[in-house]
């Protein structure tokens, strides 16, 4: 099922609930003559029962099916994506983005 992405402003930090997050780059990795959206960012965790600290990190939204088609109720743009969970593709994701920048978390939708 198609989800759609809302594209945060890079560069700008976003409180999460343990700290907060900063999306810096959006790539688009190609596999299989599809592009993947990929984001590249540093996470903060400030406070948490489990763990602190932070590092680079990247969010896989999915497959790119339409590009900025629309914007959100508060003017960002709106991606529509298709998220990846076929096992082999992730992985190829997971090294591609690894090969570009090393993350320590990559999260997929």
């Amino acid at each position: 099922m198609n989800k759609e992405y809302i594209h945060d402003e890079l560069g700008k930090s976003i409180d999460s609930i343990a700290g907060y997050y900063t999306p810096q780059k959006e790539l688009k990795i190609v596999h299989d003559d599809r592009e993947v959206l990929c984001i590249l960012g540093y996470v903060e965790i400030e406070s948490s029962h489990y763990l602190t600290g932070g590092g680079p990190y990247a969010l896989v939204p999915g497959y790119i099916v339409k590009w900025k088609f629309k914007e959100s109720d508060d003017g960002k743009p709106v991606s529509e994506v298709e998220p990846i969970t076929d096992e082999e593709v992730r992985q190829f994701v997971s090294a591609a983005i690894n090969d570009i920048e090393p993350a320590k978390i990559i999260d997929f939708w």
